[in-house]
Parts: C-alpha cells; structure tokens; sequence
C-alpha cells in the first residue's frame, strides 16, 4: 500500500473511532448550527461510478470525503459548507445574508483543516453576487472565489492583476461565463489554517470596479472542487464574523493591541494622515499598494508606543518619486492581525 492510501486509511480510521456519522447520497445536507452542509455533486453528469460522502462527528467536527475516476476535464463536484442563501436555495441558514455589498464592513472566516488526497482538486471559498436580496439564481451578477489550495487545477479566464492580503499573494483570473462574470483569487502560497479577511478582497473588488456596491453577497462558502482522484478534508474549526457582532467585538478589544483607524482626508492631495489607537506597544508595519496589488511604498515598519499614533504618506513611491492619481490600498499590520483598506490619490 503506498503512503497515500496509507494515510487516508488512517484519516478515516481515527475519524469513524470519533462517532461518525456519514451522509453519502448525492445533494444530501445536514444542518450544522448556521451552517449546512451538503454533499453537492453539480458536475456529476452521466458518471456513476463514484463515491463521495459528508459527514459529522460527536466532537463537532466535520467533513467530506471522495473518490472520482478521471474522466474529462470539467469538476465534478464541490462538496461543501454554506452559509447563507444559495442562489438554488429557497432559504438562507442565517439572517446575516443576504448583504448588500456595500454594507459589508467585515467579514471574516477562521478555519482549520487537513486535507489528504491525490488528484486533481482544489480548496476554495467562494460567494455569489445576486442584482437583489431576494437572491435566486437568475439575478446572480457575479462568482468569486478565494483558492487557498491547489492541485493540478488552473482557473477559468486570464489572469488581470496580482493582489496581497495579510500575508498572502492571490492572482486575480476573470472569465465571462453565459450568465455571470467570474472571479478567482489563486492563492501563491497554500493555506490550509488561519484567517481569511474577506472585507479586503470585497474592497479591493469595488475600488477596481469589479463588484456593484449596491448587489447583495448571496451566501460564502467552503469545499474542495473536484476534477478526479480520491481523498478526504476534515475540518476541526469553522466560523464566519460578519460587521464585527457585539460579542466578536468584545473579544477583538480584550486580544488585539490595534484600535480604530482614521484616514484622513480621503480623496486626499498631497498627503494623507494615518491616526491609530495602540492599546500595546507594538511593531507596526504600514504598507501602501497600487490596485494591481504591488506594493508602492514600505511607509513604515517600526515600533510604537500605546495611546495614539500617526504615520503620514505624502503619495510617493519608495525612492521618492510621486505616484499618479488613483486608486491605492494602506495596510496596517500588527501582529497577526492586518487591516486593509483603499484610498485616492487626487492631482
């Protein structure tokens, strides 16, 4: 038996000696708190020949396994989590969305998983765009999605920019399918745990015009699409925060050393002002990038004293030239923790 196989027998060994239970007939959904997951299998097609199967344990972790023969090149599958309504759904899990886009302040997944499997697949978030709140399939506008894994599997459309979150660089592809335009953000570098600020990709999306500030996120979610091969992703912890709850907000203040941030004035012209509460002394690390997602000038990296601080950036780039008028991100990275957010630059 080679390692592969190895490993997924151990995987699914020490996951059923957990108590669990499995779901394994195509489309079928559990609820899990206000989330649900399903078993979808949309690119199956004529082929029958497969196994794929969610499931639950009694220590409330969760997860899916497959096994799909090479055949063709399309996906098919995307076992899944859904939080949200899906745009084939009747019903939302949860009355945080549908959101109007613009009035998404933050959004943020925290995830932990471990995936074994050979194949061709990736693991991917994803939310869908609808023109209103109401939110069916027909008025979707927009795909995005956020790959933070990948196997063998190239994204639909051409690659239009290169764009950085809290560590990480994604290239950005863009398509245009039949009936909505798509968006990929193909992680560099795989991410299987961490943090996931989907407000700084909303951001950026509205800055650059790719996202109607007044269309609704529909649902987010997570799974692994699937061209062929086998394996198994299980998921010891899943939860999504939109606009910062009172409880998240709480705890947010009790464990970061970063407060509010003021940029001021915004357009601006010839120079903005950064003004910051720090509960901790800290290092902070500000930088600025065009909406390509280049980085133009490494403002600041140094350490700071609690109470407020304030870093200015006079529109130039690292060796001192002026930059054009435009569109720009800061981000504000303390720790762990980075907040991204954009700002103009008029002349």
């Amino acid at each position: 038996m080679n390692r592969y196989f190895t490993l997924l027998l151990f995987s699914i060994t020490a996951i059923s000696s957990q108590d669990t239970t499995y779901y394994c007939t195509p489309w079928d959904q559990q609820p899990y708190g206000q989330y649900l997951i399903e078993n979808n299998v949309w690119g199956q097609g004529t082929i029958n020949e497969f196994s794929q199967c969610i499931f639950t344990t009694n220590d409330s972790s969760f997860g899916w396994n497959w096994d799909w023969p090479d055949v063709g090149y399309n996906v098919k599958a995307y076992p899944e989590i859904i939080f949200g309504k899906k745009p084939w759904s009747a019903n939302s899990t949860t009355n945080e969305l549908p959101l109007k886009v613009g009035n998404v302040e933050t959004f943020e997944v925290n995830f932990d998983l471990n995936i074994v499997a050979s194949g061709n697949y990736n693991l991917a978030f994803e939310f869908w765009v609808t023109e209103d709140s109401i939110s069916n399939q027909d008025h979707i506008t927009t795909e995005v999605m956020i790959w933070t894994a990948n196997s063998l599997l190239q994204p639909a459309g051409e690659q239009i920019s290169v764009f950085f979150s809290n560590g990480y660089y994604y290239d950005l592809f863009r398509a245009e399918f039949d009936d909505w335009i798509y968006y990929a953000f193909v992680s560099q570098t795989d991410q299987q745990a961490g943090t996931i600020h989907v407000h700084n990709f909303i951001n950026y999306m509205l800055a650059i015009g790719h996202l109607n500030p007044n269309e609704y996120m529909a649902s987010f979610e997570l799974g692994n699409e699937i061209v062929s091969g086998s394996g198994q992703t299980n998921i010891q912890q899943y939860s999504i925060s939109v606009n910062e709850t009172l409880s998240v907000f709480k705890n947010l203040i009790k464990n970061t050393t970063l407060g509010k941030i003021v940029a001021t004035p915004n357009p601006f012209n010839p120079k903005i002002t950064f003004k910051y509460y720090l509960f901790n002394k800290s290092l902070v690390k500000i930088t600025i990038f065009n909406v390509l997602g280049n980085v133009v000038n490494n403002l600041f990296d140094d350490i700071q004293s609690p109470g407020i601080n304030t870093v200015n950036w006079e529109g130039t780039d690292n060796i001192g030239s002026s930059v054009p008028s435009g569109v720009y991100f800061y981000q504000i990275q303390i720790g762990n923790r980075a907040v991204t957010n954009k700002i103009m630059l008029l002349k």
